[in-house]
This record gives C-alpha cells, structure tokens and sequence, in this order.
C-alpha cells in the first residue's frame, strides 16, 4: 500500500501515540495529523483558480448550528454524517489562519469565501440545496489542479467546504 504522509499508518509512530489500524477506504473519522502545508497548497490553489464574484452582505454569526442547518436546510443526517466529522479539526485550521505567518494564507481564504458565496448563492437561487452543493464547492479547483487533489488531500478540501459552512463564513444566517 502506498505510504501517505497526511495518513497515520501506525507502525509505532510515535506521533500518533502507538499503532492505528489502518482504514483502506477513505472515511472522515480517519485520523489526520493537520498538514500545514498541504492547507496551504489547497489554499492556493482554490484562489488561482477562483472567479471573482461580488460578495454578499447578509451574512451573519449564528449561534447555535440548530438553527443555521435550518435556515440552510441541512438535514441532520448530512450534518451529523458528513459534516461533524470534521469538528476535530476545525481548531487546527482556525488556529492556522489566526497565526500571523499565515497572514498571506488568510487574505487569500477572505478572497475565496467572495467567490463561494456568489457560486452558492446562484446555486441555491437555481433551487439546489445547500447540502448538495458542499461536497463539490470545489470541484472547479479539482479540475484546475488534478495533481494535488487527489488521495488523502481530498479530506482537506472537504475540510475546509465544512469549515466554512460552520465558521458561519458561508450560508444563511437570518431569514
């Protein structure tokens, strides 16, 4: 099996604490050890490729998820079984864009939530649901740059779609 560096195979690592046994089909309760980098190159990759779109202005921080998955409609089969998943992780990336080295990074993440909120908001004007529309938020990236998402990098563009559904940076927030 090929070796990964994002994925912690076990064999004595000492980072991970011992052996994990590993999962062969990708599942986001697999464990990662939050790669630095490779955000940063997905980062990077979504603004080259991105269109600007002009940035809406309605949103605002919700509270309570409860109500933001109701006022975006996600059902909380999706949230619990997709997006959850991910909540280990948030702080790692929140962490990531707060860190002043990281200053470029985070203005480009700014840009990119300008174009998403235009892509979602034309989406969701067309009738799809919020839900059907993160998993391929990004899908324009994929074919831009098919050499990097690929494997395990996959999860850290997942990662960063729900990141930004739960950090209030994209969906409804009010009626």
């Amino acid at each position: 099996m090929e070796n990964n560096k994002n994925r912690v195979n076990g064999n004595n690592n000492i980072v991970a604490n011992g052996d994990i046994t590993e999962i062969n089909n990708f599942s986001p309760s697999t464990l990662y050890i939050f790669n630095i980098q490779v955000m940063a190159d997905i980062i990077n990759a979504i603004y080259d490729s991105k269109n600007d779109i002009t940035p809406l202005n309605d949103f605002e921080v919700v509270d309570d998820i409860k109500i933001k998955n109701m006022l975006n409609k996600i059902e909380d089969g999706f949230f619990n079984d997709i997006i959850k998943p991910y909540y280990d992780e948030f702080g790692k990336l929140d962490a990531f864009f707060k860190n002043p080295r990281n200053k470029d990074i985070a203005q480009k993440y700014k840009s990119i939530l300008t174009e998403v909120r235009g892509r979602i908001y034309c989406e969701i004007s067309d009738g799809k649901k919020l839900q059907n529309i993160l998993p391929t938020l990004f899908d324009y990236a994929k074919q831009k740059r098919p050499d990097l998402f690929i494997g395990d990098n996959l999860h850290y563009l997942n990662l960063l779609a729900y990141y930004m559904y739960t950090n209030c940076d994209i969906g409804k927030k009010n009626d």
